[in-house]
């Protein structure tokens, strides 16, 4: 299979945003002072781990401009429900200028991640994954990167007996560059459900006018058994309806904690004021519940 996605050319977007934010979130409960587990984190789609916004991929679509640009500008301006998100943009950008590196999810985990936690990084693409190794060189956090299939990964490590007492997260971000992605996923989290204890599982996905199977992948998730505690949010262009390709995305949650549950809405509201343009972009989200 050829690999040609790389993420690079979307970096900082408004769905990098959206993704990240909540992943912050979801991290920062699991590194509180009060969690005494350690944890350990799967991204299955890694990347490269930190991008370039203004040399490279990035300024063929200038992705960002209609993003991070909207929310970060040298210093931290919104509500509380983005500020730890800010805080890790400010660390690998000047004070008082704009964002120039955007950091990937690798190095946003590795940025609230304690020393006696521990990753897994997943990336295919040859070029991405010896940058992801060169952008992770220097974590105090035990790290393993590999150039292997995420999701198999994945099922491997949560069944193993190796992490039996930690907390996990998991991040699923694909490119979803074949429909039959959508399926592999659903299929690859049916096959582990039973070993989702003490993990929290964000799985990102694009919300397409095609015929992508977006939607059908989230029914699928939304019908696993035993599956009781999940939340999905999404924000999309008020004008969708005029609109062709990805319109907007999604972050579907399996387990999330009740914190971050509850900021959802506030998050969200927070993204979609900041993230609009004066007589041109506007943003909507959806929030979707299931909790028993």
């Amino acid at each position: 299979m050829v690999l040609s996605y790389r993420h690079a050319f979307h970096a900082g977007g408004a769905a990098d945003v959206l993704k990240h934010a909540i992943l912050t979130e979801i991290l920062s409960f699991y590194t509180s002072q009060s969690a005494t587990r350690p944890l350990l984190y799967i991204d299955t789609h890694a990347g490269a781990g930190r991008y370039s916004l203004y040399s490279g991929y990035a300024t063929k679509l200038e992705e960002h401009k209609t993003g991070i640009d909207k929310i970060y500008r040298g210093k931290i301006k919104c509500s509380s429900s983005l500020s730890k998100y800010e805080n890790i943009i400010s660390l690998f950008n000047h004070k008082d200028s704009k964002t120039r590196i955007y950091p990937g999810s690798p190095l946003f985990a590795l940025a609230v991640m304690r020393e006696n936690d521990s990753a897994y990084f997943y990336e295919l693409h040859s070029s991405d994954f010896n940058l992801l190794k060169d952008n992770c060189s220097s974590s105090k956090v035990p790290v393993k990167i590999l150039q292997e299939d995420g999701l198999q990964g994945l099922q491997s490590l949560l069944r193993a007996d190796t992490f039996k007492g930690y907390n996990k997260v998991v991040l699923i971000d694909p490119s979803y560059e074949l429909r039959a992605e959508f399926k592999v996923l659903s299929r690859s989290i049916w096959n582990v459900n039973e070993h989702f204890e003490n993990t929290c599982c964000a799985i990102w996905y694009p919300m397409l006018t095609t015929k992508s199977g977006f939607s059908g992948m989230l029914q699928d998730l939304k019908t696993i058994p035993n599956l009781s505690n999940w939340v999905d949010a999404g924000m999309f262009l008020s004008d969708s309806a005029n609109k062709r390709g990805m319109y907007g995305s999604g972050v579907f949650t399996i387990n999330p904690p009740e914190t971050v549950s509850n900021n959802m809405d506030n998050l969200l509201d927070t993204l979609t004021q900041n993230l609009k343009e004066k007589n041109k972009t506007h943003y909507d989200y959806k929030l979707e519940f299931s909790r028993k």
